[in-house]
């Protein structure tokens, strides 16, 4: 994957962690259980510049499940990519992005099947990688038996900053989508 005017290059204080850069790749499509950390190259949507700032790009956890009635928690942090290719990461996980945090007050002996959604805006900015096709998102297990189904990144607009040009804009992408009900 190529990811131009996005890959860093360590400097020579980082040059000692040069030879533990690790390969990236896709989350994929199988349920993974969390018990060590998981590193994935994550497909961020590229915005039209005319739609820059009118909404915010969302990580999702997708298909937590939860097992037992013990308290679960891990982190989630996001990275650059770096080496040539985008694919690669460093030996650090990342700028915190969040956490889930599930008590298991109302669970017990049962599974909990969810969705974490965390806004990284403000962040990508932050780690210089608002330009970049990807990102590297670790998840790092703390407590409880906790299994992902998949992780995402969308763009996601706010109608309410949006002037009414721009709403329609939104809109008419919206448009091809049709629904068929049957009885």
């Amino acid at each position: 994957m190529a990811n131009q005017g996005c890959s860093s290059t360590p400097t020579q204080d980082h040059d000692h962690h040069q030879n533990q850069m690790i390969k990236v790749h896709e989350f994929g499509s199988e349920i993974r259980k969390l018990e060590t950390p998981i590193r994935a190259l994550i497909t961020k949507p590229m915005v039209e510049k005319s739609m820059e700032g009118k909404g915010t790009y969302v990580l999702t956890v997708e298909g937590i499940e939860v097992q037992n009635d013990e308290p679960v928690r891990f982190d989630v942090f996001v990275a650059k990519p770096q080496g040539e290719g985008g694919d690669q990461a460093g030996p650090e996980f990342g700028q915190f992005a969040g956490s889930l945090v599930d008590l298991a007050r109302s669970r017990r002996n049962s599974t909990a099947k969810g969705s974490l959604d965390l806004g990284i805006s403000y962040l990508m900015k932050e780690i210089g990688a608002t330009d970049c096709e990807a990102l590297v998102v670790t998840l790092k297990p703390r407590s409880g038996e906790v299994s992902v189904c998949g992780v995402s990144v969308e763009y996601k607009y706010s109608l309410s900053s949006m002037s009414p040009s721009s709403v329609s804009q939104c809109l008419s992408l919206l448009v091809p989508i049709q629904c068929n009900f049957h009885d």
